[in-house]
């Protein structure tokens, strides 16, 4: 339960400060990618490898999260994992050779993996003890955190820094925000209520079928995820590479995406209000339809597999 003396923008600012830490990685990344190119030595094959196994890499931390919520809790789950982020985002900025980028750069997927399931489970748990929508603006904080990573990257390539001074700076103000953040969280019964239910008779029932919603809304995150990374990933390395653009421009890419998705998400709680009134279109359809990302499905379909598909009102009241 949230502390009863903790407003609800503080609680909105300290889980927005966990979705920032994830796109401040993947940002500082995708900013600097023509430098971690030219340090590794990496071609554009073994770099579209190493993108590759970036995105299976999460896809582990995405089925893994589930369990370590239910044994330690989403909200510890995503402490250390935010904190990982950080830490193996300075790892990337030392690659030297291929083996060691593609390593570290597997290791930073599964804590993003871990990371994008358990702020969402905080961002349900805001909205679940506030009352209020705000998965939208939550997700903006994703936004904020790439661009602000990004217009880093412009300045430290146009300084000439190293790349580590350009990833260890923003990591260590985003881990001082975290620690910050972590005694406003909102403390969920996600945990206890798994183990007690895997305690439970009712635990040996069959597990129901994904509702069909589900599978919907993981179409259009693999469509939203592909445009994303497309821009993020490869961006840069065209402006640079393809168009002459020095690296303090090329930088810029991710910025100017991040910022037009930020938009749309700074209006996307307001819309959800005015327009999907109804709890289950309110709960499930409008929380997935603004998210470009995918993991934020496994919470939904994790809650769905255990508590059924119920009415509306049910689901708005579960989510």
């Amino acid at each position: 339960m949230q502390n009863p003396y903790l407003s609800y923008a503080s609680a909105r600012l300290a889980c927005m400060f966990y979705f920032m830490a994830p796109g401040l990685a993947y940002g500082l990344v995708t900013s600097r990618m023509p430098a971690l190119k030219n340090m590794t030595g990496a071609t554009e094959g073994e770099l579209g490898i190493i993108l590759l196994f970036f995105g299976f890499s999460a896809l582990i931390g995405l089925a893994f999260a589930p369990r370590l919520i239910a044994k330690i809790s989403a909200k510890t789950t995503l402490l250390v994992s935010s904190l990982a982020c950080m830490v193996f985002v300075v790892l990337v900025s030392f690659s030297t050779s291929v083996w060691y980028f593609g390593a570290t750069m597997a290791l930073l997927g599964i804590c993003m993996g871990l990371c994008d399931v358990t702020m969402n489970v905080q961002g349900v748990e805001v909205e679940r003890a506030y009352k209020k929508s705000s998965m939208n603006v939550l997700h903006a904080g994703y936004n904020i955190g790439a661009a602000a990573a990004a217009c880093a990257g412009s300045f430290f390539a146009a300084t000439s820094l190293s790349v580590w001074v350009n990833f260890l700076l923003p990591a260590l103000v985003m881990s001082a925000m975290l620690w910050w953040a972590e005694p406003r969280l909102v403390t969920g019964t996600e945990g206890r209520a798994d183990k007690s239910t895997a305690a439970s008779p009712e635990s040996a029932e069959p597990k129901k079928r994904l509702p069909f919603l589900v599978w919907i809304c993981g179409l259009l995150c693999v469509c939203c995820y592909v445009s994303e990374g497309s821009v993020g990933e490869w961006g840069s390395l065209y402006l640079h590479q393809e168009k002459g653009a020095p690296e303090s421009i090329a930088a810029l890419v991710f910025a100017g995406f991040s910022m037009c998705s930020l938009l749309c998400r700074l209006t996307g709680d307001r819309l959800r209000n005015n327009f999907c009134r109804h709890g289950g279109c309110n709960a499930c359809a409008c929380r997935h339809a603004d998210r470009a990302h995918g993991f934020e499905l496994v919470g939904l379909s994790h809650r769905l597999r255990h508590d059924g598909p119920g009415s509306g009102a049910d689901r708005a009241d579960r989510l």
